[in-house]
């Protein structure tokens, strides 16, 4: 009997590190957007945050494509990391998981803006 409890209390803690693993990919997700937005923007020599779009500093062809690629890949993985632990706590105390199913498609929405970079017509 003793051992059946602490099977499941080991069980449970790792579960809670689980869920505030993926929860914290969500501040993950906005820190690193919004640093790399902020910290390209500056070094871009041609970028105006108050004319231009943000996606402008990873269009197809500048000197930070690459880094921006990479930037919202990490941003949308993350974000889809979030969703899970959104839809885990959710279902945990019986509320809607849809919002987590929006959460999910922003996330790879994210990925897809990495792939196809601006201009491009499915940025």
């Amino acid at each position: 009997m003793c051992n059946g409890g602490g099977v499941k209390h080991i069980r449970m803690k790792n579960t809670v590190i689980l869920n505030k693993f993926l929860l914290l990919s969500g501040v993950l997700a906005s820190s690193v957007f919004v640093v790399f937005t902020l910290l390209l923007g500056a070094l871009g020599n041609d970028y105006n945050a108050v004319s231009q779009t943000v996606s402008e500093i990873g269009k197809a062809g500048s000197e930070f494509e690459l880094l921006y690629k990479i930037m919202l890949s990490v941003v949308g993985v993350a974000m889809v990391l979030f969703s899970f632990g959104a839809w885990r706590c959710a279902a945990e105390v019986h509320l809607s998981i849809l919002p987590a199913l929006s959460l999910i498609s922003y996330g790879l929405f994210t990925c897809g803006l990495a792939l196809f970079p601006s201009p491009h017509s499915l940025h």
